[in-house]
């Protein structure tokens, strides 16, 4: 299911609206596994890296990082799983198959493009 757009209340603000299509989009990959892997992902990465989840679209290497350190040895696939999902829930045509930090920076950017074309 394809992340959208909302309408942009006047309450929210264009950082929130990527933050809400990032994560929303992250989520879904991630709950592949299981909503208890997706919390315990969002959870080490904040402590790893004293980072808050809201900002995982600022620093992709450090959540790959966190997904690396949970899975070990079975990452790759775990990866690669990541990258088709959030492919397949963002609409984006072309995303990286190889590398999840450039995947999540190629999210970051489609995002900013649509929340930008809304305005």
């Amino acid at each position: 299911m394809a992340i959208e757009l909302s309408s942009l209340p006047k309450q929210n603000t264009i950082k929130e609206e990527l933050i809400r299509l990032y994560l929303g989009c992250i989520g879904q990959a991630l709950d592949v596994y299981g909503a208890g892997v997706k919390s315990v992902v969002f959870w080490k990465f904040e402590k790893m890296s004293g980072v808050s989840r809201n900002e995982i679209y600022l620093y992709p290497e450090q959540f790959v990082d966190t997904i690396r350190s949970i899975f070990g040895a079975g990452v790759s696939s775990i990866e690669k799983a990541m990258i088709r999902e959030i492919k397949e829930s963002s609409g984006i045509s072309y995303i990286d198959p190889s590398n999840l930090p450039t995947a999540l920076r190629q999210l970051r950017s489609y995002f900013s493009a649509k929340v930008n074309e809304t305005l």
